[in-house]
């Protein structure tokens, strides 16, 4: 076994040497795409600084700047965005030139601004029966975004504002204008893109669904004018064939009917959005997608297809709804729309030795509150008692138990970053699964809007589909009316209450197993966050408040260092408390403050306003538009993975390759990966740490290469391969070498008193590597802090740490070993 495992490592050599063989050309990147070696010369409309900051965190920037990409590529992707940026911020003849400089190892980028253009009028132009005026006004004032349709107007200080909906009947923003008369005009490509489509949406919105138009702009003295050119807007679409596909209960007539079709009828552009608005409202499907077909050449009519799910537990089509039915319809409408919520949403979720008890409103934030009651083991601290508070002006941490403290901020200006917390009820319209119902909860981080007033907001889904279901979707429920009040009882496992007159939930209980006494509980109730907010803010009064606004992550840190609360949750044993007093000590010493640089990347540093002309920022590609519309996540991983990298370790070591390429594998741009891969392989810098971490990352990824990369870990177990493991998170130059040097000039002006706190008391003959660690550190005070800290890994290295590395490389190996032979 042990030669077919050498055989695999040998195999596995060849080919990622194969890999590094065909990437080893002088004209890859390299180190050239180190934000660092980018030299400007020309820019006097912008900061240079905020133009390398919005060209080195562009995703295409990012991803040519891999190193083992192209350098030619690199080069011009540079010139590309950046001038997609200046022509978005009215530079329309901009000329950008990248130059390698490779005796300086620089990137040299001149820029040529040229004249600076801002919005004029808008012109159409050879229209026959369009009405220009309605064309021009998608481009010049907020429009609806697309699949919104029309749901009425309101009237505000004197004016008349359209109130768009989704396909859930839920309010969505109109979109911005593109053209704002006055304002710098956008020239870039991906902008040019977008008034194409938006003057595509505006003449479908007429019934032109096949127009031939034509989208340029006409310079003259500063002024930029959008001329619409009309060869030939088509005629007006009508319906023709409408193809159905899973409808088993209702008859073809029927939805027809009800989505009021007839062939020959005249379409426009929020026809579509109108048709599954009217499939979802009707409750009778779980899901209905609606296809327009193009027409045929020469042919003015467009086909429709219409995939549907029915509800299995709703009446057809042609059946009126039950009156609970429309009562829960009713009670649906209301928990939809978080501003029409009859007081504060309550949750109380119970579960065997702890209750979250949260509030949400739509117009004040959101409080939670955990209380955990203290653990049978012995080796935890006590209960435990956090709340956490999100309101316009406030925004906190509390802790009552087993500590009393705060990390409280107070808002000063409008935010411009949101969670967005989401709450779902479905139905799964499976008759041959006990599951018929899901619910979920969940959040991500929205923003770049100016002057949010809240931090949070509540995007419920709700299916009328779910309510119509449930009096009959599981065996056994039963319904009544009683005292102005239904009540819906599925047999042990939930009970929904609701007032028959305004259809308010009264009481929603989702039980986990039959007759349990944990579950989870909604209700509705007027003030109930001002109530507990009160309650939060007076249990925290006297409590000190932790928070420091020029040092955010680490105050966040800080926690980890409270022994009573982390002990609250997990095993108290003597060397962790240790190390959770270390960590402590080491916030209140500021050798984390490194770490706040990170709040960068998010965006919630506090930076010198500049003058909005002043601004400089790339607009998306269409590529990246494309690849990432609707992937939030992977979008994000590339956009703050890659440069929280570049901040934490040294360019081109291991660990910075690590995250890299996790970060581009979860964006699905793992282009160069084997070849990173193979230079670690290759590579003397990358010792059995590296290889540790890199078997385990790629057998969870169920990769062939992982036992390879053991066995290779189980040959470099020499000291001289882990210290170079170790040095590369040593170095000074980025975030965690900043820490880890801060952290050994701490320990050594500890006072003793302060070092006997950290360590407590020992037992005769008992192992603590912190202490180990803290004693290597001070005792050689004439030594550099990279050597003392090296001594003290080293030291830990031979009395331990080598062994349980080698038995996990060891465990992986024996196990890739078993699968690969039994293939």
């Amino acid at each position: 076994m042990r030669t077919f495992q050498q055989a695999l490592t040998a195999v596995a050599g060849l080919v990622l040497a194969a890999s590094v063989g065909a990437a080893r050309e002088p004209s890859q990147v390299d180190d050239y795409g180190n934000r660092e070696r980018l030299v400007f010369e020309g820019c006097r409309a912008f900061p240079s600084e905020r133009v390398k900051g919005a060209l080195v965190n562009d995703i295409d920037v990012l991803l040519a700047a891999h190193p083992a990409a192209p350098l030619e590529t690199y080069r011009t992707t540079l010139q590309e965005r950046l001038t997609a940026g200046y022509q978005h911020a009215g530079f329309r003849d901009v000329r950008v030139a990248a130059r390698i400089d490779r005796k300086a190892e620089k990137v040299r980028i001149t820029v040529e601004e040229g004249p600076r253009f801002t919005a004029g009028k808008v012109v159409v132009r050879g229209r026959k029966k369009v009405d220009a005026d309605t064309l021009i006004k998608w481009h010049t004032s907020p429009c609806p975004p697309a699949g919104a349709r029309l749901d009425g107007v309101v009237k505000r200080h004197g004016e008349t504002i359209p109130v768009w909906v989704d396909r859930e009947d839920k309010k969505v923003d109109p979109e911005e204008p593109l053209w704002n008369s006055g304002k710098p005009v956008p020239f870039d490509a991906a902008t040019l893109d977008r008034l194409r489509r938006r003057t595509a949406r505006g003449l479908a919105d007429q019934g032109y669904f096949s127009p031939s138009f034509d989208v340029s702009t006409d310079v003259d003295q500063g002024k930029a004018t959008l001329v619409i050119h009309l060869n030939d807007e088509g005629p007006k679409a009508v319906l023709g064939e409408v193809t159905i596909q899973g409808n088993e209960r209702n008859t073809r007539d029927e939805i027809l009917n009800r989505l009021k079709l007839k062939p020959g009828m005249e379409l426009t552009a929020d026809w579509r959005a109108a048709l599954q608005y009217r499939l979802w409202r009707s409750g009778r499907f779980v899901k209905g997608e609606v296809e327009l077909l193009p027409p045929k050449k020469g042919n003015n009519r467009i086909g429709l297809k219409l995939t549907l799910v029915e509800n299995p537990w709703s009446p057809r089509l042609s059946e009126p709804l039950s009156r609970e039915q429309k009562i829960l319809l009713k009670c649906r409408d209301q928990l939809a729309q978080p501003d029409r919520w009859p007081g504060d949403l309550v949750v109380d979720v119970d579960v065997p030795g702890m209750k979250l008890h949260g509030v949400a409103s739509s117009t004040q934030g959101f409080i939670g509150r955990l209380v955990q009651q203290a653990a049978s083991n012995r080796n935890r601290a006590g209960s435990v008692d956090i709340a956490m508070l999100l309101s316009s002006k406030q925004q906190g941490l509390f802790c009552n138990s087993p500590v009393t403290m705060k990390l409280l901020t107070e808002s000063v200006k409008p935010l411009e970053k949101e969670i967005v917390a989401t709450i779902g009820l479905y139905l799964i319209p499976d008759l041959d699964s006990e599951q018929t119902q899901r619910f979920s909860l969940g959040c991500w981080i929205a923003g770049r809007k100016k002057g949010l007033s809240l931090p949070i907001r509540f995007s419920v889904t709700v299916s009328p589909a779910f309510f119509i279901a449930q009096p009959t979707v599981v065996k056994g429920s039963h319904s009544t009316i009683k005292d102005g009040v239904l009540t819906v009882v599925h047999p042990e496992r939930s009970v929904l209450r609701v007032d028959v007159a305004t259809g308010r939930l009264l009481e929603m209980v989702f039980q986990k197993e039959p007759g349990a006494k944990d579950g989870m509980r909604f209700h509705f109730q007027k003030g109930a966050f001002e109530s507990c907010r009160k309650e939060v803010m007076a249990s925290g009064a006297d409590a000190p408040n932790r928070f420091d606004k020029n040092a955010p992550l680490s105050s966040v840190l800080a926690i980890l260092g409270d022994e009573k609360l982390v002990g609250a949750v997990t095993d108290v044993r003597p060397e962790r408390l240790r190390w959770i007093r270390f960590i402590r000590k080491m916030h209140e010493k500021h050798a984390f403050d490194s770490l706040n640089d990170l709040a960068k990347l998010g965006g919630f540093e506090d930076t010198p306003e500049i003058s909005e002309d002043r601004r400089f920022g790339i607009p998306a590609s269409l590529e990246v538009e494309r690849k990432f519309k609707h992937s939030w996540g992977k979008f994000f991983s590339l956009s703050r993975g890659l440069p929280a990298a570049d901040l934490l370790f040294p360019r081109r070591s291991w660990p910075w390759t690590a995250m890299r390429e996790v970060a581009l594998t979860a964006a699905g741009e793992a282009k160069y990966t084997q070849v990173e891969l193979a230079r670690l392989w290759e590579s003397d810098e990358a010792g059995p740490i590296f290889h540790l971490a890199a078997a385990v990352g790629l057998e969870r990824v169920n990769a062939p290469l992982a036992g390879a990369f053991a066995d290779r870990g189980l040959q470099k177990l020499s000291t001289a391969h882990f210290q170079n493991d170790c040095r590369v998170l040593l170095d000074d130059r980025c975030i965690l070498g900043q820490c880890v040097r801060a952290m050994a000039k701490t320990i050594r002006e500890l006072d003793p008193k302060e070092v006997d706190t950290i360590l407590g008391n020992r037992r005769p003959g008992e192992s603590s590597p912190l202490a180990e660690l803290i004693q290597a550190i001070r005792s050689q005070p004439d030594k550099t802090v990279e050597d003392v800290l090296l001594d003290a890994l080293t030291k830990a290295w031979k009395t331990g740490l080598r062994d349980q590395v080698e038995a996990q490389l060891k465990a992986i190996r024996d196990r890739q070993m078993r699968y690969a032979m039994a293939q």
